[in-house]
């Protein structure tokens, strides 16, 4: 699996342990508080971006939302009289400019009442697989409570570090090669996708950044890798 380098002599071999993580992962919270009516997913479900995953309770909003429309009719009357009567010289332009500036606040309101209606969805920010379902409907949940996790795990990164002694050898683009612990014997193919731009004092090692992809969903966020590098090519165990 490793390749030699037809140019060297001597074949240098490395392990390094990394972490393998999902292309993408998003915490979804609550932006009101609320009772949960209704959850439209299940534990491990994929979904797509945009879709509703949550609501809550919305009546009071949707109260609200009558009352402002009310308010907004009965302005624009108001201000549809007063320009009809400024007209024919028996409405003062100054009663019409108050008028309109009522009118302008009850559009302000319904628009107000109708962010706050939207705010009663929760809608997934990403396309991905749902973690497990931690609430259920009858919950009560606060602003900013975490409800859900999505992972997108279309591709898993790799996280790891290698020797300052092979930096002049590594470059993006170079082959990796996994072989999952729960998929014994079976090789995933991938390519290192960034290589830091500094090296650790410490350590004196260097952060690199790789991508496997992950057809069938067989792999997880968080799994952890070994990766082997000569002088040709890049290979990982997970």
């Amino acid at each position: 699996r490793i390749g030699r380098d037809a140019d060297a002599d001597d074949e240098i071999v490395f392990t390094a342990i990394g972490d393998g993580r999902a292309a993408s992962s998003v915490i979804v919270r609550a932006e009101a508080s609320g009772r949960i009516t209704e959850v439209g997913f299940r534990s491990g479900d994929y979904v797509e971006e945009g879709t509703v995953i949550f609501r809550l309770d919305d009546q009071a909003e949707r109260i609200a939302l009558d009352r402002a429309r009310l308010m907004l009719t009965d302005a624009q009357d108001g201000v549809d009289r007063l320009d009809r009567l400024r007209q024919s010289g028996t409405a003062s332009a100054v009663a019409l400019r108050d008028a309109e500036l009522q009118l302008r606040t009850a559009e302000l309101a319904v628009r107000q009442a109708e962010f706050d209606l939207e705010q009663r969805e929760v809608f997934a920010p990403i396309s991905g697989w749902m973690g497990l379902l931690e609430v259920e409907p009858g919950d009560r949940v606060s602003a900013q409570e975490d409800l859900a996790l999505i992972s997108d795990r279309s591709e898993i990164q790799i996280d790891f570090r290698v020797p300052e002694r092979v930096l002049a050898r590594l470059k993006p683009g170079m082959t990796l090669i996994a072989e999952p612990l729960a998929l014994a014997g079976e090789q995933i193919e991938g390519e290192v996708v960034a290589i830091d731009n500094r090296v650790d004092r410490n350590s004196r090692t260097v952060r690199i950044l790789g991508r496997l992809s992950n057809e069938g969903d067989r792999l997880r966020d968080g799994i952890d890798m070994a990766i082997l590098e000569s002088q040709t090519r890049l290979v990982g165990i997970a």
